[in-house]
């Protein structure tokens, strides 16, 4: 059987469907390593727009295909996607492709299985600011509607997927995903002092967010709510700094929070000194881990996810959680994993954070049913869900 795989985000190891792809495809490469025949007699071929300098099995054929529009953006997405990608299919003979995200590929005799992470573009039409916009996602719509099946990470999303574009139930198959498998290993003491001594962070010290500032993630609602908690209660106990992850583009505003101004203006307006809020820019994966495990709590207020890998990526180390009880997340972690707010609630939110800086406690309890919980999700259960799908006939 040949199975051809749309790897095409491993290009992008900082988003989240890259992350996704990279670890689907660790996994499966490990057990074909360990069992050539794990899944059959199996050809699989990885669809990349660029090569790759990660280490897969030799059993994945690598197939990369260049497009002659040299441009990284939706133009060259829709040519790829669309015209170059199921070309290639065909002349590999392919029996069935799984594509790792939501696209305009449409597939003539060819099973298609698709991966639908979420519907943003659907609950926040603001996103689509232009034609090109506008275009390619009309197109993703129908590659949604053309796939033969459809596999997707939540309830939530499934739900979403039928209620967009009318699908069954029948079509739909929801199959959990994972955090990165370094998140639950063990770190060490010296790895997370140097790792905070780069960042100029005290363990316990500080409210760590990460997962980017588009505005769908609330994070102006969350720098207020600190703005709250500052005002309220700094003379009574020692406030940590709020700390934000992430890369900040200015040029994507107001489709991202700004966040310097935001910051700015909720210093001014409660008294905060420089330093309390700060952004530390990008942190590598490798550096997470440990800016996670010393963080007084991660706090996520986002509006909408399909799925919400940093939740379980914080659960996973050990980093107590405060988050939205909306969208994907409760799936995740429940009222006895976490703390769960109201994401449009500014004082919601810095209550929340409250019972973590008051309630040492409460925080261990949490803690513990968290990373009870974490280890129920394992990228091995996720693949072999996949693969069994795709050597379905």
């Amino acid at each position: 059987m040949k199975i051809g795989i749309n790897a095409s985000f491993i290009r992008k190891q900082d988003s989240g469907t890259g992350q996704v792809s990279i670890n689907f495809l660790k996994v499966l490469s490990q057990e074909l390593e360990k069992n050539e025949n794990a899944f059959g007699d199996i050809e699989v071929f990885l669809y990349l727009e660029k090569d790759t300098d990660i280490e897969f099995s030799s059993k994945l054929k690598k197939s990369v295909i260049r497009s002659f529009y040299k441009r990284d953006d939706l133009v060259r997405k829709i040519i790829w996607e669309k015209f170059l990608l199921p070309r290639q299919v065909e002349e590999d003979n392919c029996d069935v492709l799984f594509s790792l995200y939501q696209s305009p590929t449409i597939l003539g005799k060819t099973r298609h299985i698709m991966l639908v992470h979420d519907t943003v573009w659907k609950k926040f039409p603001q996103y689509l600011n232009n034609s090109r916009k506008k275009i390619y996602y009309y197109l993703v719509g129908r590659g949604i509607a053309k796939a033969d099946e459809i596999v997707t990470v939540s309830e939530n999303s499934r739900k979403d997927i039928k209620r967009f574009f009318r699908e069954t139930d029948e079509k739909i198959k929801v199959i959990s995903i994972d955090c990165d498998k370094i998140f639950k290993k063990k770190i060490p003491e010296d790895k997370k002092s140097e790792v905070l001594g780069k960042f100029n962070l005290e363990e316990g010290k500080y409210i760590f967010y990460v997962g980017g500032f588009d505005v769908r993630k609330n994070v102006d609602a969350l720098i207020r709510a600190y703005g709250i908690l500052y005002t309220r209660h700094s003379k009574k106990i020692e406030m940590p700094r709020l700390i934000l992850g992430g890369s900040f583009h200015s040029n994507l505003v107001p489709l991202v929070t700004d966040i310097p101004n935001v910051a700015e203006t909720v210093m001014q307006k409660n008294g905060i000194p420089r330093g309390y809020i700060e952004s530390i820019g990008f942190v590598a994966q490798d550096d997470l881990p440990s800016v996670f495990a010393g963080a007084k709590m991660f706090c996520y207020p986002s509006l909408y996810e399909g799925f919400g890998i940093p939740v379980l990526e914080a659960m996973s180390v050990g980093c107590p959680v405060v988050t939205s009880k909306t969208s994907s997340i409760s799936e995740i972690s429940a009222e006895t994993e976490a703390i769960l707010i109201d994401p449009k609630n500014d004082e919601k939110i810095a209550e929340g954070m409250l019972s973590f800086l008051t309630n040492d406690t409460l925080r261990e309890e949490k803690i513990l049913n968290a990373k009870k919980k974490s280890k129920k999700f394992s990228w091995e259960k996720t693949t072999n869900k996949i693969m069994k799908l795709l050597i379905k006939t």
